[in-house]
């Protein structure tokens, strides 16, 4: 049965131990052998077996959160998108509807905490992020912006890294000065790819065109491989993508992933301009650093047969 508890002032944990009030140790016991049956399955790609042990397992118990994660993992991996979305947004709502405070309102935020520090919190907090992520997908913007912020208001650590889908979310509700206010919080040597590109896009579209640009160069020398794949015609997956680190801000994966999920924002105009503004400064540096080069030979040899006279 879900409940929660407060730990502390404003700090609160689930408890999402599957059972009922008349529930014996030994169904309790039963009940948490099927979910690790389940997820076993799931890990070995048996999925139909999962999905059919899952539902009679949340005909038993609907409340459980964890049950309707595996469940929306299923249900992804069946490339069900529909049930994908109702699953985690079951999980959602049957958490939100269990804290004190059951609706998540950017404009007037809660103290309350729901750290992952506290194991039993995490399939809640991944579920949020997940439909969060969701909703950007689905362009549904103000849905993602409201429940990643959240997020961070639920637990400061960001353990799913909801703010790195914030900018593209404000951009994409046309809240460009949000999105500065947002990325300027992190100093310069913290900002990832999905922070720092994004500022670049939001002073574009103000049309401060002079700090848009500088603001890319310096992404772009910091994360090279997401600037080329914003330039590629085409976008596969590599042999590399499969074997990079998708913690690696710089990583073949990370680029590629980035492009999949922003990609709605870097096909704009403004977006486009932006980068062919760069490209343009970037080659008349290189076609002057080639001239000085080349002018620097010609000087040494005309110092060469100077002397030779």
């Amino acid at each position: 049965m879900l409940t929660v508890e407060e730990i502390s002032p404003d700090l609160w944990a689930f408890n999402n131990t599957p059972g009922h009030a008349n529930s014996t140790d030994d169904d309790i016991d039963k009940a948490l052998a099927t979910l690790g049956v389940v997820s076993r399955l799931v890990d070995s790609g048996a999925f139909d077996e999962a999905e059919n042990i899952l539902r009679e397992f949340l005909s038993e118990y609907p409340d459980n959160i964890l049950a309707w994660g595996i469940f929306s993992t299923i249900m992804i991996e069946k490339d069900k998108k529909i049930e994908y979305y109702l699953c985690l947004r079951e999980a959602v709502n049957l958490g939100l509807n269990t804290l004190p405070e059951n609706e998540l309102d950017l404009s007037a935020p809660s103290a309350l905490q729901v750290p992952a520090s506290f194991p039993p919190n995490i399939p809640f907090l991944q579920a949020c992020y997940s439909l969060g992520c969701l909703h950007f997908e689905r362009k549904e913007y103000e849905d993602a912006a409201t429940l990643l912020g959240s997020l961070l208001l639920l637990d400061a650590e960001d353990p799913f890294a909801a703010r790195f889908m914030l900018p593209a979310c404000y951009i994409a509700l046309k809240e460009y000065n949000m999105t500065l206010g947002f990325t300027q919080a992190f100093s310069q040597d913290n900002k990832e790819p999905e922070i720092i590109f994004h500022e670049a896009l939001a002073y574009a579209h103000l049309g401060k065109l002079l700090k848009a640009k500088n603001t890319l160069l310096q992404a772009e020398k910091a994360f090279p491989k997401v600037a080329r794949e914003l330039r590629k015609k085409t976008h596969n997956k590599t042999k590399s993508y499969w074997t990079s680190d998708i913690e690696d801000p710089n990583s073949v994966r990370r680029a590629h992933d980035f492009w999949q999920t922003f990609k709605i924002l870097w096909q704009t105009d403004v977006a486009k301009k932006l980068l062919a503004s760069v490209d343009k400064e970037e080659n008349n540096q290189s076609v002057v650093s080639m001239s000085n080069k080349n002018n620097k030979k010609k000087a040494i040899i005309k110092d060469k047969k100077r002397n030779k006279k």
